[in-house]
Formats: C-alpha cells, sequence, structure tokens
C-alpha cells in the first residue's frame, strides 16, 4: 500500500488524582491517513486508511464515533476535497444510529477505544469519485474530541471511574490523491 501521511500529534495520559486531569489536552494520539494509491482513475474508488495511535506511555479513551450527532459533541469528519476546497460527499465510516445506553459509561464505552501505549483504531472507508474531474484532491479527516463543558460535574464523576483520561483538542490528517481520466 502507497502511503503519504500526515500526522498531528494529540493527548498526553496521567493518572487523575485531580478533576483537570480527566481530560487531557493532545500530545500523545497521533491520526495518520494512507491511501492504497497515489492516482485513481476518476470513477475509481479512493480507499482511505485512517489511524489513531496512542503514541504516549499510558492508556487512554480516544473518541471513535464519526458525526456530530453524536453524543457527547464528539464529532470525526472526513472528506475529499478537490483543489478549490469544494468538499465531495463522505464516504462510508461509522454511524451514529440512536442507540439506547443504561449509563454514560455504556455510552462512552461504545463511542470509544482504550487504546494501551502503542496501539492503535483504524477504520477505513472508499470516496465515490463518479462525477468528478481529473485533478488532485485530498482525502482530509478532523477529528474533536469531549470537552469537559460537553458534560455536567455528575458526568465527569462518573467519567472519573474508567480510572484514565480522555483525549480532548482537535486532530487533523490529509493526503493528496490525484484522479486521471
Amino acid at each position: 500500500m502507497s502511503s503519504r501521511p500526515f500526522l498531528i500529534v494529540a493527548l498526553a495520559t496521567v493518572s487523575l488524582p485531580c478533576p483537570a486531569q480527566l481530560f487531557q489536552n493532545p500530545t500523545a494520539v497521533r491520526l495518520t491517513i494512507s491511501t492504497d494509491k497515489q492516482s485513481y482513475k476518476a470513477g475509481e474508488g479512493v480507499v482511505a486508511s485512517y489511524r489513531l495511535q496512542n503514541v504516549g506511555k499510558r492508556k487512554l479513551f480516544v473518541p471513535v464515533r464519526f458525526s456530530a450527532d453524536c453524543f457527547p459533541k464528539t464529532r470525526w469528519s472526513t472528506g475529499l476535497r478537490d483543489q478549490n476546497g469544494k468538499l465531495t460527499p463522505n464516504g462510508t465510516v461509522g454511524d451514529c444510529m440512536p442507540h439506547s445506553f443504561p449509563s454514560l459509561l455504556e455510552k462512552l464505552k461504545a463511542d470509544s477505544k482504550l487504546l494501551s501505549p502503542g496501539e492503535q483504531y483504524g477504520p477505513e472507508e472508499t470516496f465515490d469519485t463518479k462525477g468528478l474531474e481529473p485533478g488532485l484532491y485530498r482525502v482530509t479527516a478532523l477529528l474533536i474530541a469531549w470537552k469537559p463543558t460537553d458534560f455536567t460535574e455528575a458526568d465527569q464523576e462518573e467519567l472519573r471511574q474508567f480510572g484514565v483520561p480522555f483525549r480532548t483538542g482537535t486532530l487533523r490528517a490529509s493526503v493528496t490523491v490525484r484522479l486521471t481520466r
């Protein structure tokens, strides 16, 4: 697989003795994108592989639900953009179908992954290029994680039961591909 990843670093993990450490700024998570090829024929699907990797020294939770509709305000958006920045429709990563969970902890377990040091999570998606003009396109990913203000004090107390911090902040990555005739 040909790969030209652009990476961003995100979350340092620490123990959680004080409330401020429940949510950590990005410093130990890396987001990368790669594609199976650098050049595609227009109409061919562009296969993008996303990787969230814990590059820190401790376990941490990272969000993996892929829609702005996913509670609690975790957004993962991907796209294929032309040279003018016009976004083509997203591929097929993830879903935010309404689900019923008995508690906030159960919901967050479903919406996030606990990554040990060195561990990674890597979904793939395919972008449809039918009707697109030849040229350069960027496969992009934006992950906006949790903020303390997304949770009530009671929610935050419940989150402490996990015993590891939650990633906060923003990660961006992109890779360029070429469409040909």
